[in-house]
């Protein structure tokens, strides 16, 4: 029924949860070809969710470091080479949150805020 409730003018964010790292990403693709071929262009913010729980690992810089990336290679990277028709909605950002310690939840606002200010509504001169 998701489907039913994606529109042309909305700001989409797409949440995963950062512990499923690799899977969790594979799961991405599945919403934004979604959103792309019923809201075509719309901004997408990806969202990696559970930050509390990865930054306990010792390793939490480069285990980040590596889904950021591998987000920009699949998802970000295929939009800059094809401008015509491309697989993906625009990724504005992808950023890790944590609801838990309240990491990252003001930049992610602050996100929010900006691109749909930026949006253009069709019918308006604003």
């Amino acid at each position: 029924t998701h489907q039913y409730f994606i529109s042309k003018r909305a700001l989409y964010l797409v949440c995963w949860k950062l512990t499923e790292e690799e899977k969790g990403i594979n799961e991405i693709h599945h919403w934004l070809s979604n959103i792309q071929t019923r809201a075509p262009g719309s901004p997408v913010i990806i969202v990696g969710t559970h930050q509390d729980q990865l930054a306990k690992l010792k390793n939490y810089k480069e285990i980040s470091n590596f889904l950021q990336r591998l987000i920009y290679e699949r998802f970000v990277q295929p939009n800059t080479e094809s401008e015509t028709t491309s697989a993906y909605p625009p990724i504005m950002a992808s950023l890790e949150i944590s609801s838990k310690t309240g990491f990252n939840i003001k930049n992610l606002a602050k996100l929010i805020y900006d691109v749909a200010g930026q949006m253009k509504v069709s019918g308006t001169k604003d």
